[in-house]
């Protein structure tokens, strides 16, 4: 997405399931010239994707938003918002929420409705931040389905949490193909990480095992393959 804030990248590929925290900083006590050592404050955890991102959050800066964004076909930047024009705010909400990550349209619209915006101007906004290629879903999906990957999760678990973003299924499983993962070998890499290399002989436990991973999203045939469990059966959509 070429969306820009103070000259430098949306930082599009950030927001899920990643973490950090802001450094702390000295404050310098009043009177006597004393300072204050060894404070600092702690930055909240950050997820992603996800609808951990706070109001108070999503509610910073979005005119600055609005104001470093460059249309991609124009090469011009949005006009600024002007005061009592909810269009225009609608619009600059999104916009802002857009260059903190990627949005599918539907969590866009959920956010903006969230906010009391009217449904009308919401889907406006989003209309119109999709003319100008800010929003995508098949860019959103993507970018959900390579931060699923790092952490581990199969393919069966990322397409549900597609589903739930109104992501065609045609596009969720074209998103998955162009990651171009090895299921089989993530999903031994998965399972060497939580029970290490040495081999089970206990079917009680081989099944305990291959429960863990059909949890994490792979498929019957490569759990078997990996914890030659019998009776392995991934019908069921029951994820951590």
């Amino acid at each position: 997405m070429s969306l820009r804030r103070n000259g430098r990248g949306s930082g599009s590929g950030r927001g899920f399931g990643s973490s950090g925290s802001n450094g702390g900083r000295g404050h310098g006590a009043a009177g006597g010239g004393r300072e204050d050592r060894g404070r600092g404050r702690s930055g909240s955890r950050h997820r992603e994707g996800t609808e951990a991102d706070t109001d108070a959050a999503e509610g910073r800066g979005d005119d600055e938003a609005l104001a470093g964004a460059v249309d991609p076909a124009t090469g011009e930047a949005p006009e600024s918002v002007a005061d009592g024009d909810t269009a225009q705010q609608v619009y600059a909400k999104a916009l802002g929420l857009l260059s903190r990550r990627e949005h599918s349209q539907r969590e866009l619209r959920r956010k903006l409705d969230r906010k009391g915006y009217a449904a009308d101007e919401s889907a406006a906004a989003v209309q119109r931040l999709q003319q100008q290629s800010f929003q995508s879903d098949q860019r959103f999906a993507q970018m959900l389905v390579r931060s699923r990957v790092a952490q581990g999760q199969g393919p069966r678990r990322i397409l549900a949490e597609l589903r739930t973003h109104g992501i065609a299924d045609d596009d969720a499983r074209d998103a998955l193909e162009q990651e171009g993962t090895d299921w089989l070998v993530l999903a031994r890499r998965v399972h060497v990480r939580r029970y290490g290399q040495a081999v089970v002989r206990d079917p009680q436990e081989s099944r305990r095992r291959a429960a863990f991973l059909l949890r994490r999203g792979f498929d019957a045939a490569t759990v078997r393959a990996i914890t030659h469990a019998d009776d392995v059966d991934d019908s069921a959509e029951e994820f951590d």
